[in-house]
């Protein structure tokens, strides 16, 4: 059996841990990323999202639970006006797993041979 790769990518996202990728669109372009929490010391849970992309080709739905097996973290930047750059960082998901396949799906992809679409 493979040992399971663990390990930050960065922080509050590890490899090896479950997330669920949330998905929106606009002006025709799919966006995904991931809701992290934090606990502050009064006991009150904080909530943020991050930005994750996938290989090319790879469209997951909204509120699909993943587990990430390898990625890493990114920039690009973000022209603001002429003299100005931001730089946005998201993750890369390199490696995943769907936790939310079907068996049905899974079946007809074995017997299809396409086991790798399905991110395993």
């Amino acid at each position: 059996m493979e040992e399971e790769n663990k390990g930050y990518i960065i922080h509050k996202v590890q490899a090896g841990y479950n997330y669920v990728v949330y998905r929106s669109e606009n002006n025709g372009r799919i966006f995904h990323k991931i809701g992290i929490e934090q606990k502050l010391p009064d006991g009150q849970k904080m909530r943020a999202y991050l930005s994750v992309r996938f290989k090319d080709g790879v469209d997951i739905p909204d509120k699909t639970r993943i587990k990430i097996k390898k990625g890493i973290e990114n920039f690009y930047f973000s022209k603001n006006d002429s003299r100005h750059y931001n730089p946005i960082f998201y993750i890369q998901i390199l490696e995943f797993e769907n936790l939310d396949i079907t068996a049905q799906e899974y079946t007809d992809a074995v017997i299809n041979n396409d086991v790798d679409d399905l991110g395993f």
